[in-house]
């Protein structure tokens, strides 16, 4: 293990080292096929990583793997469900995110309060606040929230920023950040920024004891899931930062579980702004890979991979539409992520990818052959391809109703699933 990473790590090594039969055990069932990891949502988060899919990029990799697995790298952590599922398994493991939320919501699973009882009367009590007669959160949030519902939550601002405790404050963020929506205009249904003019917000205080009970039930499970190894519990961490400009060493990490942002699909920023508003975070969508807009004309040198190019050059208009630009910048940006996850893994380490291609009246947008020949430039070798089913489930249909975001699933439209395992030569 690499010195530089103690201090990010814990001591990984010793710990994992100190317990090889575990590992043997991990791959005896993996090559079984019963490695199972169990995980909570904590938060209406988009596109969150579910049990069955990490569970299965955790098994693939022990079966590709040669030698130990020290520490597992989640580039786009999200809530930090891949680094839980680590844990579980008795394995060291670190995230990076560049969404503010998503760094608060898998410290809390990483790390929540010892006694969830106390969060719960505490919030509580909160929720019978009445705040001042006059709101000091901004214009906007208060348009989105109502006048009632805007006094309440400066008060519970106000009282968010007297807690001393760093576990106790991050739990009662998190139970703020789930209600803002519920308590909102935001149409009931949509996935996007979308307003219900004729709703009437509900009362935030009945929503925040709600969403308090709802993520206490997750942290108690997530506690009673910690694996310990040598009598020390598995290290796992998730820091604020870039996939694309990873602050790790080379060679630094053994493997990677993840799945990278879809093209276009989500913007994290927008369908979690009530939070952002709320909490005055940045919004660094420069940074944020699959961004839909903000992209300048600067195709000057640019090929794509072969399964977009027709994409990228026709039906998206090139240079000349945003949603060509986009395309182009999303490629860019995954380039350089793989460039780094090619300096970061150690040689023989192995990169696991869940990602989903859209079809629509048709016409597949095959982002998985994409991913596989952008491995293939970065230097990754063996790169292998499964089918994952999702039966009838759909993530984006393009039959959704664009003007109020609600779904339906009548569309000629869904996803397939693969996994992607390559190997760092």
């Amino acid at each position: 293990m690499a010195p530089e990473l103690v201090g990010r790590f814990g001591h990984i090594g010793a710990i994992v080292e100190s317990d090889a039969e575990n590992l043997a055990n991990l791959r005896v069932m993996a090559a079984r096929g019963s490695l199972q990891v169990h995980l909570g949502w904590f938060h209406r988060y988009p596109a969150r990583f579910a049990s069955e899919v990490v569970g299965s990029m955790l098994a693939g990799v022990l079966r590709r793997l040669d030698g130990p697995l020290h520490c597992c790298l989640d580039p786009f952590a999200g809530t930090g469900a891949a680094l839980a599922a680590c844990r579980q398994l008795g394995v060291g493991s670190h995230g990076v995110e560049l969404s503010r939320l998503g760094v608060t919501i898998g410290r809390l699973r990483l790390d929540p309060p010892p006694v969830v009882e106390d969060a719960i009367a505490l919030l509580d009590d909160w929720s019978r606040l009445r705040g001042p007669n006059r709101p000091t959160i901004c214009p906007e949030l208060q348009w989105w929230l109502g006048p009632d519902n805007s006094r309440v939550l400066s008060a519970l601002l106000e009282n968010l920023s007297d807690v001393r405790d760093v576990r106790l404050r991050r739990f009662a963020t998190v139970a703020i950040s789930q209600t803002l929506r519920p308590a909102s205009r935001w149409l009931v249904g949509s996935v996007k920024l979308t307003a219900d003019p004729g709703r009437e917000p509900p009362d935030i205080g009945d929503q925040l004891r709600r969403w308090s009970a709802v993520i206490a039930k997750d942290c108690v499970a997530e506690r009673l899931r910690n694996r310990i190894v040598a009598g020390k519990m598995v290290p796992a961490s998730i820091d604020e930062g870039d996939a694309c400009a990873l602050n790790l060493p080379d060679g630094s990490v053994d493997a990677v579980v993840t799945s990278p942002p879809y093209f276009v699909t989500y913007d994290y920023f927008s369908v979690n702004r009530l939070s952002y508003l709320a909490f005055n975070w940045p919004m660094p969508r420069t940074q944020q890979v699959g961004a839909a807009s903000g992209h300048t004309t600067d195709g000057v040198g640019f090929v794509p991979p072969a399964s977009m190019a027709t994409w990228y050059s026709s039906r998206f208009g090139g240079e000349y539409r945003a949603i060509g630009r986009a395309l182009r910048a999303y490629i860019q940006q995954m380039r350089l992520h793989l460039d780094e996850l090619h300096r970061v893994l150690r040689p023989g380490g192995i990169v696991a990818y869940a990602v989903a291609s859209s079809f629509r009246d048709g016409r597949d947008f095959d982002l998985t052959r994409a991913c596989r020949e952008m491995m293939i430039t970065a230097g990754f070798e063996d790169v292998q391809t499964l089918h994952r089913s999702v039966g009838g489930r759909r993530i984006l249909p393009a039959g959704r109703d664009r003007s109020s975001g609600r779904f339906s699933g009548t569309a000629d439209a869904g996803v397939k699933e693969r996994l992607i395992f390559a190997r760092r030569p």
